[in-house]
């Protein structure tokens, strides 16, 4: 199901039927990134020259109440035509299409899916399932792009990418304003070309001109098959348990146990509803999900000892003492609770404010070649 676009499949979105489809033969190129994503699009898209053949599909972090602005504002330096991904449409050579918010962007042969999905790695859109659903649909002809982010969202997916012979590029982490996520992908992933954002451009010119010359390489797994659909809401949700062992833990966004995949050395969570996590993208939500507690424990706490309060005023006016010497001590005894809540509250705020960026040293294709 789409949340908006052509919900019966019966048009491409330009008007022509939809028919039969059919996988497209040129490479495709799928980018993804987080914070600081936009202005490192800003200084690649202007290098891509308008005889560029390769479609692109973007996914950038963007909240659900974003007004959806995104392809104007990229298409103001882009040589290349920018515009809003629309469920259905035909995904034509030369053109650059962006998710829209709160809608995961996937691929289906030569078509455009915007599916209402289950969030990955706390996202909607996801850079994972992009890249996934490329990986499944275009085997070894798909190049993709990972660039500055937190967290790692993106790993996966490029994991997914080199796993069915596609070529993986990623920002230097060196220069990334937020270094986070393409550092994770290059410590997970075996990625093909590491450079700095004025070289993305002719990398992708190259590996272009090498991909459609040359033969694509297969190695599709069931497991990317089923997460495609699981991130299309198009399988039953005891289709998540054959992806792995059912762990000891549970779905922050829904409660549901997860199940493990493991990818290569990469640990990742999904739930019977299909909400996904890598470890770290698990952590960051389970410490929401305590800090949520302790906000409402909080509030319970403070309700509680207002209440008590206007017993032992109660008290008071009756000049019952021995109940008026009982409320106040309860009250209190939850007065120095909540004292100690907010302790941790403000303790785990100052722990969880993030570092400032540090630059690393660039890292050079040579460390990340194929062996």
């Amino acid at each position: 199901m789409t949340k908006n676009g052509n919900r019966n499949g019966k048009s491409n979105g330009n008007g022509a039927p939809a028919g039969k489809h059919r996988t497209l033969k040129a490479p495709l190129v799928v980018i993804g990134g987080s914070a600081g994503g936009i202005e490192a699009l800003r200084q690649i898209l202007p290098h891509l020259p308008r005889s560029f053949e390769a479609p692109i599909l973007v996914v950038l972090h963007i909240a659900a109440s974003s007004p959806g602005l995104l392809a104007q504002v990229l298409s103001r330096k882009s040589a290349l035509p920018v515009q809003e991904a629309r469920d259905g449409e035909l995904i034509r050579p030369g053109r650059v299409y962006v998710a829209q918010p709160d809608l995961h962007l996937t691929v289906d042969r030569d078509r455009i899916r915007l599916p209402l999905g289950p969030k990955e790695n706390r996202h909607r859109p996801s850079i994972d399932t992009l890249f996934r659903s490329a990986a499944w649909r275009y085997d070894g002809r798909v190049i993709g792009v990972l660039l500055t982010g937190n967290l790692n969202d993106g790993t996966a997916g490029l994991w997914a990418i080199k796993n069915s012979g596609g070529i993986a590029i990623v920002q230097d982490p060196a220069e990334a304003d937020y270094p986070e996520m393409p550092a994770n992908a290059v410590s997970e992933v075996k990625v093909d070309h590491v450079v700095c954002l004025r070289d993305i451009a002719p990398v992708l010119q190259t590996v272009l001109a090498n991909q459609t010359n040359g033969a694509a390489k297969k190695r599709k797994k069931k497991a990317m098959n089923l997460e495609t659909e699981i991130s299309e809401a198009k399988t039953p949700i005891e289709s998540t348990s054959e992806l792995g062992p059912p762990s000891c833990f549970t779905c922050p966004e829904c409660n549901g146990t997860l199940f493990k995949v493991q990818e290569a050395s990469l640990l990742r969570f999904r739930c019977h509803t299909g909400h996904s996590f890598t470890a770290e993208s698990l952590e960051t939500g389970l410490s929401d999900e305590i800090e949520s507690a302790l906000w409402f424990a909080l509030r319970a706490l403070g309700e509680k000892s207002m209440l008590l309060r206007q017993l032992a005023d109660k008290a008071r006016e009756k000049n019952h003492d021995l109940s008026l010497t009982l409320f106040e001590d309860k009250a209190k005894a939850v007065d120095q609770a909540a004292c100690v809540l907010k302790e941790m509250l403000t303790a785990r705020n100052g722990r969880s404010s993030r570092k400032p960026r540090s630059r690393r040293r660039p890292i050079t294709k040579k460390e990340n070649a194929q062996p």
